[in-house]
C-alpha cells in the first residue's frame, strides 16, 4: 500500500524523470516501518555549506538521508572513488554521510530546546534505482548502497536498517522529530542561487569551509565556470566569519598579476548572501591528481615523473612571486587530457616577508590532505618557508612512484619522519629506482633547514627523466656498410 500523502512530504518536485521514478518506487513499496518521508528538499548547515537532499525517511529504525543514483551500467571502485563504465567520481557515499551528520547536528539544535527525546540513528545511503545497474564494490561499501529489492527488504520489519536502533522511534518521538526537522531548516531547493553572473548548479567538489559548484553565466549559457562558494555560517563568531572571507580574497589577490600555465587562478571574486565566491575557469575533463592516478593505474614512470617536473615547475615560478602554498596535496593539483598540470587551493598561501597568511591552516585544510604537509606548516604555519612546499612536493613524488599516500594521517606521519628522518620509497616499494627515492628523501626532511632547495631538485631530474625516456637504435652508417666496416 502506497504511502500516505500525510507522511509523504514533497518539499520540492523533481525535475527529473529517472529521479521521481526512484522516488514512486519507495513510495510504492515502502513498508509500514516509514514514519515520514520528505524528498528533495534543501538546508544550510551550521557552518554554512549548502546540501540538497533527495529523500529523507523516518523510520522506526532512525532516520536514513538517501542519496539516489540512477545510471545503468558497472560500478567497480573502493571507499575513496568510483569508477561507473569508466567514467571516475567520488564515491557519493561520502558525500551523503557529511550531509546526514550536518543534519543531525541541526535536528539536535532543535530537540535540545524541547528536552524531549534523543535523537535516533541518522545515518546516509545510496539507492542505485535503475534495475541495469551493476554494483561491483568492496563489501564494506556495500554496506551502505542498496539496489531496489535490498532496500525495500533492509527498510522492512526485522530488516538490517530498522533492528539496528536499540530505542525504536515510537509515536511520541515521532512528533518530536518530525517538528525538529521542519524548525531545522528544510525548505524546497533554490531554483537559482547566484554569485555574480552565475548560477551555482551541481556541487562538483568541497573542502573546509567551501563549496565548488558547476555554474553558468546567467546570459551566455554556453559558458560554464568552476565557482568556489566560501560559506560563512549565521550563527559562527566574528573571528570565524572572517578567518573564511579573508582565505577567499587571499586566493584571489594572492595570485593577481600572475600567469603561469601550471597554476589555475580565479578570474573574478564577487560577495553573496552566503559569503564570498571565486570564479574559476572550468574544464570537466580534468581530474584532480589523486583520481587520475586511481584511473590511471597503469601510468608509466615517464608520465609519472613529467607530472612531477610540472607541479615543481609551477611551484618555482610561484616562490619567483615569493608565493607560497603551504598546502600542496593531490586535491590541489588538477590534470588535464593533454597532460597538462595545474595547481589550485592558494587559499592557505602567504608572500614571503610580506603578507601573511592565515594561522588556522589545518581548519583550511581537508584530513586527508593533512598527509602532505611539511610538519611546520601545520605546527607554525607563519614561519612556513619554500621549503614547506618542497616537502609536499616529495610527498606527492611517494604518491606518484608507490600509489599510496606516505601516510595514513598526519600522526603516522610525524612518527615516520621521527624514526626514519625522510620518507623513503625503498621501504614500501621492491624494485624503486634508487635516483626517485633519493630525491623524495631530500625533499622529506622533517627540519626545513635539511631539505634540497627547490633549485636543486631541478638538477636531479635530467637523470630521473633519461632513464625513461624512450630507447632509439641508431641506425647504422651507409658508408660504413659500404666499405665493410663494422
Amino acid at each position: 500500500m502506497p504511502i500516505s500523502a500525510n507522511r509523504w512530504e514533497v518539499v520540492t518536485p523533481s525535475k527529473f524523470e529517472w529521479e521521481q521514478e526512484a522516488l514512486d518506487f519507495i513510495r510504492q513499496r515502502g513498508p509500514d516501518t516509514i514514519l515520514h518521508a520528505w524528498s528533495n528538499f534543501e538546508f544550510t548547515s551550521s557552518q554554512g555549506a549548502i546540501y540538497e537532499v533527495d529523500l529523507l525517511l523516518l523510520t522506526t529504525g532512525g532516520l536514513y538521508l538517501i542519496e539516489i543514483k540512477s545510471r545503468p551500467g558497472r560500478i567497480e571502485g573502493d571507499a575513496t572513488n568510483w569508477i561507473w563504465d569508466g567514467r571516475i567520481l567520488d564515491n557519493p557515499v561520502i558525500l551523503a554521510n557529511r550531509k546526514a551528520k550536518a543534519l543531525k547536528g541541526l535536528i539536535e539544535r532543535q530537540l535540545d530546546k524541547s528536552r524531549q527525546i534523543t535523537i535516533p540513528w541518522v545515518s546516509e545511503l545510496v539507492f542505485l534505482s535503475n534495475a541495469g545497474t551493476r554494483a561491483q564494490l568492496p563489501a564494506d561499501v556495500m554496506s551502505k548502497v542498496y539496489q531496489r529489492e535490498q532496500l525495500i527488504a533492509a527498510l522492512s520489519p526485522g530488516g538490517p536498517l530498522i533492528t539496528r536502533e536499540r530505542r525504536p522511534v515510537d509515536r511520541r518521538a515521532e512528533a518530536a522529530l518530525v517538528k525538529a526537522i521542519k524548525d531545522a531548516g528544510v525548505r524546497a531547493s533554490r531554483k537559482a542561487l547566484q554569485a555574480g553572473d552565475y548560477t551555482l548548479e551541481k556541487l562538483i567538489d568541497e573542502g573546509p569551509g567551501y563549496q565548488d559548484f558547476l555554474a553558468h553565466h546567467v546570459s551566455l549559457k554556453q559558458v560554464v565556470r568552476r565557482v568556489r562558494q566560501f560559506s560563512v555560517a549565521r550563527a559562527s563568531s566574528l573571528g570565524e566569519r572572517e578567518m573564511v572571507l579573508r582565505a577567499a580574497r587571499r586566493d584571489f589577490t594572492l595570485l593577481e598579476g600572475v600567469n603561469h600555465p601550471g597554476i589555475l587562478r580565479p578570474v573574478d571574486f564577487t560577495d553573496n548572501d552566503y559569503g564570498a565566491a571565486l570564479i574559476f575557469e572550468y574544464d570537466e575533463t580534468a581530474l584532480r591528481l589523486d583520481k587520475w592516478l586511481t584511473q590511471h593505474k597503469d601510468a608509466d614512470a615517464k608520465t609519472r615523473t613529467a607530472i612531477w617536473r610540472q607541479i615543481a615547475d609551477a611551484l618555482r615560478y610561484a616562490h619567483s612571486r615569493r608565493i607560497l602554498h603551504r598546502a600542496l596535496s593531490p586535491l590541489s593539483v588538477l590534470v588535464y587530457p593533454n597532460g597538462q598540470v595545474k595547481l589550485m587551493n592558494w587559499h592557505t598561501g602567504a608572500r614571503q616577508e610580506g603578507t601573511t597568511g592565515t594561522v588556522h591552516v589545518e581548519e583550511l585544510v581537508e584530513s586527508k590532505a593533512a598527509v602532505y604537509l611539511a610538519p611546520e606548516s601545520l605546527k607554525a604555519p607563519d614561519q612556513a618557508s619554500p621549503a614547506a612546499d618542497v616537502f609536499s612536493l616529495g610527498c606527492i613524488g611517494f604518491l606518484l612512484f608507490s600509489g599510496r599516500p606516505p601516510a595514513a594521517d598526519f600522526l603516522q606521519l610525524q612518527a615516520l619522519l621521527r624514526q626514519h628522518q625522510a620518507l623513503s620509497l625503498a621501504r614500501v616499494v621492491d624494485g624503486t629506482d634508487a635516483d626517485i627515492d633519493s630525491l623524495i628523501e631530500l625533499c622529506t626532511h622533517p627540519n626545513p633547514i635539511e631539505r634540497i632547495p627547490l633549485d636543486e631538485f631541478f638538477n636531479f631530474l635530467p637523470d630521473i627523466e633519461e632513464k625513461f625516456a624512450p630507447q632509439v637504435e641508431a641506425s647504422p652508417n651507409p658508408i660504413c656498410l659500404h666499405v665493410g666496416w663494422s
